[in-house]
Order: structure tokens, then sequence, then C-alpha cells
């Protein structure tokens, strides 16, 4: 399989510690490196598109996969992302 197949994600931790996110079939923004701090308004990345994937059908639809975790590495207790983002608010 061709590396670029493989799906790319930015991790991102919140400043406090309490969180750690997420966000699937992003492109990540290559002047980030790890460490760097994210300001809202700030792009991370860009979407990818998920239908590229060698796996799935065209009936994906473009969209972006967040997932939560508490604390400040990935493995924590997962946890609604929504309520974090305030998603649907």
């Amino acid at each position: 399989k061709d590396p670029e197949d493989k799906t790319k994600y930015v991790e991102i931790s919140s400043d406090s510690g309490a969180h750690t996110f997420r966000f699937a079939y992003v492109d990540p923004n290559k002047e980030l490196k790890k460490g760097d701090k994210v300001k809202k308004g700030m792009s991370f990345g860009v979407m990818k598109r998920p239908i590229d994937h060698p796996d799935w059908g065209k009936d994906t639809s473009d969209h972006i996969h967040i997932e939560a975790v508490e604390g400040k590495e990935w493995g924590g207790k997962r946890i609604d992302p929504s309520t974090l983002l305030r998603i649907g608010e």
C-alpha cells in the first residue's frame, strides 16, 4: 500500500493538559511541528477526502473524525468531543 493512503490525523492537547483531541482525515499543516501552540482561528490542516482510501466506497462523504480522551497523552478515557468543543450549540 502507498503510505499516502494511511489515515492522517492531527493531535492537539489542551493548555491545561486535561484533554487531548485527534482530528482524523486531515492532512496536517506542514508549517506546524510537534509542540507548537495552536491558537483559535489557526489552520492545523486541510480536510482529506476519506473516499481516497482504497477500502471505502464513493458513498463516504467528506468529513473530519474527532476523538477526545482525558489527559495529555493518547490512551486515556474516551469522552464525547462535542461537549468539549461545543458542537451543536
